[in-house]
């Protein structure tokens, strides 16, 4: 057993877990009226609250039009301006892998900011370490 609680007079029920349950794990929900019946088990799953990793390996195409990475397989990728502006957006493959087609070729040096957002909705940071796509004169990509 990991929680017990109490069924409020509006029909409603909250209880605390302990330990917390993760991503995916089925949980049965039993209740036992006052005179010791117990109903038949109903089953839940526990929410995903947890916000994917940051996208990794990520490069710039040579034309700056194409920005392709790792990530979440499901998740949605977002590739946004050092304005905040969405550039572009793709989903992750079931392979890992992704590629974001830009709205505009990106290589003037900017720092570009890159998350996905998973199934749930769930937003990851950007990379700790940004990378600044390089100038024009060499083949940009996105550095360390």
């Amino acid at each position: 057993m990991i929680g017990t609680g109490t069924v409020a007079p509006d029909g409603s029920i909250s209880v605390p877990l302990s330990p917390a349950q993760t991503i995916g794990s089925t949980l049965s929900v039993v209740l036992t009226d006052t005179a010791g019946n117990v109903s038949g088990a109903a089953t839940v799953a526990a929410p995903d609250n947890l916000a994917p990793g940051a996208p990794t390996a990520l490069v710039v195409s040579a034309d700056g039009l194409v920005l392709s990475g790792l990530g979440e397989a499901g998740a949605t990728v977002t590739v946004r301006s050092p304005g905040g502006a969405v550039l572009g957006t793709a989903v992750v493959e079931s392979d890992g892998t992704f590629d974001v087609t830009l709205g505009s070729a990106q290589t003037d040096g900017s720092i570009l900011s890159v998350t996905q957002a998973d199934i749930a909705g769930n937003i990851s940071e950007p990379p700790r370490s940004r990378r600044r796509t390089r100038s024009t004169h060499w083949p940009p990509m996105i550095w360390w």
